[in-house]
């Protein structure tokens, strides 16, 4: 059965796989699935075995053993799709709720446990955005909005027993198509924002799960961290790097920035709709907290590791660009479009890399700097930031010299 999306330019084609497309059915809102008879299929799904086998057009196939993993892949194939046609909006890998009308985005990082605090918000009857993958960009009318995929918010299982009673009666009174490792959840249509619904921006929320039993606090967030935060999570753009870090940067420096650490999601989510009642109230005494780091961040090169070569000397690649916004320094690869935060001291060491140097003499500077920090502390520190530098392909190795 060929079926028409309403954001793709091609039809999905079913073959012999309905119980995947009642599904995706079920869990996405404003996607417009209907029959067509004459359209290029761009996606197929067809069953294999006793799975399915998801196909983009040009591509290898995805295989998947249940109905719901069969849905979750496509919809990540859909919307990568989305993603690269648009060449006005920014996609994020971040979550997003609409709490009593005022929307509030929160970033991918460490520990965040976006998913279920969108669940907790949901649970309390708001509006879930997004739960994973979300677009930035211009309304109509001329302003920024966040607009989501039309997706039901999903919950990885099985819940832990630490969200508590209350948390796990609802995910299961809500439950949805499941299979071992995710769950849907089943909300009212309203609950749910339409795919390209546009909602204005009321804040970021970097998102902070602590193990302690403490109430929700709140922290205020710098706007070069929050850029940092932000780029970081930047799935697709058109844009060329440099001119999308000045895009992220305004929209860093005009909408407020705040860290929530939070142990209970149902608090969190009383807590944020307090503070965007009155942000600039709530913010006025709030300290300063340095977010999480991404949530995925970018893997060590596997090849030849500064770790296995401490005298190998490295250098920056000539193209590699240095650009400063909100106070924060960044790297940009203007041929894949790369983009790459610095703190001071990654400043520092992209400075000593304009000469071929070796990961052993920066750290017998660092060390010099800074005696009273551990050496292994400090060496580990330079070890992983070479390589995330090598990994990047930001650096590149001086062969046959030793120093």
């Amino acid at each position: 059965m060929l079926i028409r999306c309403n954001a793709l330019d091609g039809a999905i084609l079913f073959h012999n796989a309905n119980p995947v497309l009642e599904c995706l059915r079920t869990v996405t809102r404003g996607w417009g699935l209907s029959p067509v008879e004459d359209a290029a299929p761009c996606i197929t799904v067809s069953r294999r075995g006793r799975g399915y086998a998801i196909m983009e057009r040009g591509a290898d196939a995805d295989r998947e053993q249940t109905v719901v993993g069969a849905v979750c892949t496509l919809v990540m194939i859909v919307l990568n799709r989305i993603a690269r046609g648009q060449e006005r909006r920014i996609f994020l890998h971040a979550a997003a709720v609409s709490l009593d009308g005022r929307a509030v985005v929160f970033p991918a990082t460490n520990r965040a446990g976006k998913s279920t605090l969108v669940a907790a918000a949901a649970f309390a009857g708001h509006t879930v955005i997004a739960d994973d993958i979300l677009s930035i960009g211009d309304t109509d009318g001329g302003g920024l909005a966040v607009f989501g995929p039309g997706v039901a918010p999903r919950l990885r299982l099985p819940v832990p027993p630490s969200l508590g009673d209350a948390f796990a009666e609802a995910a299961d009174r809500l439950a949805g198509p499941q299979d071992r490792r995710y769950r849907y959840l089943n909300l009212p249509e309203a609950a749910v924002a339409a795919l390209d619904d546009p909602h204005e921006i009321s804040a970021f929320a970097m998102l902070q799960c602590v193990e302690e039993e403490v109430p929700p606090s709140l922290f205020r967030v710098d706007p070069g961290l929050a850029t940092q935060t932000l780029l970081a999570q930047t799935l697709g753009v058109a844009a060329p790097p440099r001119a999308l870090i000045d895009w992220v940067g305004d929209l860093a420096t005009a909408t407020p920035a705040i860290l929530i650490r939070y142990r209970d999601p149902a608090d969190a989510v009383t807590l944020l709709r307090n503070v965007l009642a009155d942000t600039n109230a709530a913010l006025r005494d709030a300290p300063t907290a340095t977010p999480p780091p991404p949530g995925r961040p970018i893997a060590p090169a596997r090849e030849a590791s500064v770790e296995r070569h401490p005298a190998t000397p490295l250098v920056r690649r000539p193209e590699i660009e240095r650009h400063e916004r909100n106070s924060h320094p960044f790297l940009l690869d203007p041929n894949s479009g790369a983009i790459f935060g610095l703190d001071p001291l990654g400043d520092c060491i992209w400075d000593l890399l304009a000469e071929p140097i070796a990961a052993r003499e920066i750290v017998e500077t660092v060390a010099a700097v800074f005696p009273g920090n551990p050496r292994e502390e400090i060496e580990r520190g330079i070890v992983d930031f070479l390589a995330r530098l090598r990994a990047a392909r930001l650096v590149s190795v001086v062969h046959g010299e030793n120093t």
